[in-house]
């Protein structure tokens, strides 16, 4: 009798003599291995079901071309999210609502004629789901008098957030 590569069933020929105790055997080995993997796939979903699972808000605002401590860009969130952007032709500005000291600027900008392509920290500081962003000037603090500025916020919607 031959036997198949992974779970060792019983494979006959005409010559074998075919017994209850190697159905049952085989049958053993089939619920074993279909057990173990409706277990695994058990284990899988659930560990699935907290990993990646998010809600994407987006939206714009126009900057108003201030900047400093006392004149913040607001931006008002459904929640404080996870991670968010602000998008602005060759700068992004990075930012959570879970650190307020993980954010940063990248980007482009000039300042009394110099021009710098660079990564910078702003100041970032969230009043319940508001964050107030300021900088040395309106570029960097993302508020370019009239500049459209969009904002991707992402939101953990399930339990291992």
């Amino acid at each position: 009798m031959n036997h198949t590569t992974n779970y060792q069933l019983s494979q006959w020929v005409k010559s074998d003599q075919v017994k209850m105790e190697d159905f049952n055997a085989d049958n053993a080995k089939i619920d074993e291995a279909l057990g173990a993997l409706t277990e695994t796939a058990a284990a899988h979903a659930a560990a699935l079901a907290l990993r990646g699972n998010c809600r994407i808000e987006a939206f714009d605002y126009v900057g108003t071309g201030t900047y400093g401590q006392s004149d913040p860009t607001i931006l008002d969130f459904s929640a404080r999210p996870v991670f968010f952007l602000i998008l602005y032709g060759g700068a992004i500005y990075y930012g959570s609502g879970l650190d307020e000291k993980q954010h940063a600027y990248l980007g482009h900008y000039s300042s009394g004629g110099y021009q710098s392509f660079g990564f910078t920290r702003r100041e970032m500081h969230w009043v319940g789901n508001q964050v107030r962003i300021w900088g040395e000037d309106e570029q960097r603090q993302m508020n370019g008098k009239n500049y459209e500025y969009r904002v991707i916020a992402f939101y953990a919607e399930d339990d291992g957030a």
